[in-house]
C-alpha cells in the first residue's frame, strides 16, 4: 500500500485489508478507552448504529450496577453499551 502527502509517497509493505483491519482495530481500542469523551461528542450519534452493525455496541437498559455510576443517564434509561466483541480489543 502506498500513501502519498505533501512530502510524496511511501510504500508502507502492508495490504490494503490488513491496512484498514489495524486502524479499525486501532480506533476502536480508542473510542473504549474514551468512552466518556465518545459518547459526549454528536458525532457519535452516528457512528453507534454502524458499530452495532457489526456487534461491537448495543441498546440496552442502563443499570448503574453493570456499566458504572458515571453515564449520564437514568436507570433504566436506552443506552449504548460495549458488546463482549469491543471489549476483547
Amino acid at each position: 500500500m502506498k500513501v502519498i502527502g505533501t512530502t510524496g509517497s511511501k510504500d508502507l509493505g502492508v495490504g490494503a485489508a490488513d491496512a484498514v483491519y489495524g486502524f479499525g482495530v486501532d480506533m476502536l481500542r480508542w473510542i473504549r478507552e474514551h468512552s466518556k469523551e465518545f459518547f459526549g461528542d454528536e458525532w457519535s450519534l452516528d457512528i453507534c448504529p454502524i458499530m452495532a452493525k457489526y456487534g461491537l455496541l448495543v441498546r440496552e437498559p442502563y443499570d448503574p450496577e453493570v456499566h458504572g455510576e458515571d453515564v449520564g443517564a437514568e436507570p433504566g434509561e436506552e443506552i449504548w453499551a460495549f458488546t463482549a466483541r469491543l471489549k476483547a480489543l
